[in-house]
C-alpha cells in the first residue's frame, strides 16, 4: 500500500536511478548545472556538469567546500579613482544549481548563513546565497570523517532538495517551495513512497552510521579545551603545523578575510579586494608597532579551535566544526584534528588509519 505524502516542505517522492540523468537535466531549468567533478585522480571539485555522467557522486568530499560559491577566495568590493570616485561592481545574476552537497557541508552553509547575517550582515554573501540552489545526496563517510560525533551527519534543512540512495532509487526529500517546484518539473519521472522504500530509508541510514569509525565525546569538547588550556598537546601539535593554512582553507565554516587596496601605477586609480585569510597565519595577529599576539604556531592553533568549539557555541549554539574531515585529508604535516580532540578530552586515540 503506498504512502501518501502531501507536496510541501518535508514531502518526499521516489526516483528511480534509470530516470536520474533526465531528473538532473530538467534541473537545468533553474540555474547552471554545478556539482562534484573529477579534474584527475583523487582530486573532485566543485564545478560546471552539464550532465548527471559528469558528477564524481562516489566522492566523499571536494578540494573546497560550498564556501566558495558565497564567499569567493578573493573578490572586488569596488574600484575607486580620483574620477569616478567609488564604484562597487555588478551584481551577477545568474542562479546555480549545486547537486551533491553530503550533510556535512549543508549544515556548515547553514552554520555559514547565521555567522554572516549576525552583527555586521554581509550583502554580498546574502545575494549569492539567494541564487544557489542546493541539492544534496548521502555519502558513506570514509576514514576521515567524524561528522555523526559533530551533529553534522544528517540534514534536517538548508537544501531544495535532498536525495538517498536506497539502492535501484532515490529517496527524495523536499526542503522548500523552490525545491517542490523543482519536483513538479519532472513529476513524470518519480513516484509516491512505498512502505518498502521507507524501510530501505533507514536501513541506509543504519548502515552509514555503522560506518563511521571514530570515538568522540562532541558534548564535553568545549569545557575540555577551556580546562586543556595549557595543555602540552597544543605544543606538540605546534611542533608539527606548517602554519600553511590549508585546514581553514579547506574548511567550510571558516570565513576570516582580509581587505586591501590595490593601488595603480598613476596613484589615481585602484581596486580594494577582499580575499581569505586565516588565524593559522604568522601575521594574522600582527599589530601596529610589529608585536604579534600569536607568535607561536601552537598559539594560533589552540586559538583557532577555541574561535572553532568554544566562540562558535557560545554565539550560536553549536559547534564551529562540521567534521567533513578536509583539514585532516589536506595537511602536508598529517596533522589529525580528531586525535587532537581525543587527547583534549581524555579519550583514547584512534588513527584515521582505522
Amino acid at each position: 500500500m503506498a504512502t501518501e505524502v502531501l507536496l510541501g516542505q518535508g514531502s518526499v517522492r521516489i526516483l528511480p536511478k534509470k530516470y536520474a540523468a533526465q531528473f538532473y537535466k530538467n534541473l537545468g531549468v533553474f540555474g547552471e548545472l554545478h556539482g562534484p567533478v573529477q579534474v584527475k585522480p583523487g582530486l573532485v571539485v566543485f564545478g560546471p556538469a552539464a550532465s548527471f555522467s559528469d558528477l564524481a557522486l562516489d566522492q566523499v568530499r571536494t578540494l573546497l567546500p560550498v564556501k566558495k560559491y558565497l564567499f569567493p577566495p578573493k573578490e572586488e568590493q569596488y574600484r575607486f579613482s580620483t574620477r569616478e570616485g567609488f564604484v562597487e561592481p555588478e551584481v551577477e545574476e545568474k542562479r546555480t544549481v549545486l547537486f551533491g552537497v553530503h550533510p556535512c557541508d549543508i549544515n556548515a552553509v547553514a552554520l555559514l548563513d547565521r555567522v554572516t547575517s549576525w552583527k555586521y550582515p554581509d550583502p554580498k554573501y546574502r545575494a549569492r546565497r539567494q541564487r544557489l540552489i542546493i541539492v544534496g545526496v548521502d555519502c558513506i563517510p570514509d576514514e576521515y570523517c567524524f561528522c555523526l560525533p559533530m551533529g553534522s551527519h544528517t540534514a534536517d534543512e538548508g537544501f531544495d532538495l535532498f536525495l538517498t540512495d536506497i539502492g535501484e532509487e532515490y529517496f527524495v526529500q523536499v526542503g522548500s517551495s523552490l525545491g517542490e517546484r523543482m519536483l513538479r518539473e519532472s513529476w513524470d519521472l518519480v513516484k509516491q513512497v512505498e512502505q518498502e522504500h521507507i524501510e530501505a530509508f533507514h536501513q541506509r541510514a543504519e548502515e552509514r552510521q555503522k560506518a563511521f569509525r571514530h570515538d568522540l565525546d562532541a558534548h564535553r569538547l568545549a569545557q575540555a579545551i577551556l580546562v586543556g588550556f595549557s595543555s602540552p598537546v597544543w605544543d606538540e601539535v605546534g611542533k608539527k603545523c606548517l602554519s600553511c593554512g590549508s585546514c581553514a582553507a579547506t574548511c567550510p565554516t571558516c570565513c576570516c578575510y582580509d581587505v586591501l587596496d590595490e593601488v595603480n601605477l598613476d596613484l589615481k586609480s585602484g581596486v580594494r579586494i577582499r580575499r581569505w585569510d586565516d588565524c593559522m597565519q604568522p601575521e594574522f595577529a600582527l599589530v601596529a608597532g610589529g608585536h604579534n599576539f600569536r607568535a607561536e604556531r601552537s598559539t594560533r592553533f589552540k586559538m583557532r579551535f577555541m574561535h572553532k568549539i568554544n566562540s562558535f557555541k557560545a554565539e550560536f549554539q553549536r559547534l564551529g566544526c562540521v567534521g567533513c574531515g578536509r583539514c585532516i585529508a589536506g595537511c602536508p604535516a598529517d596533522i589529525n584534528v580528531i586525535e587532537v580532540f581525543q587527547k583534549i578530552t581524555g579519550k583514547k586515540v584512534t588513527s584515521v588509519a582505522g
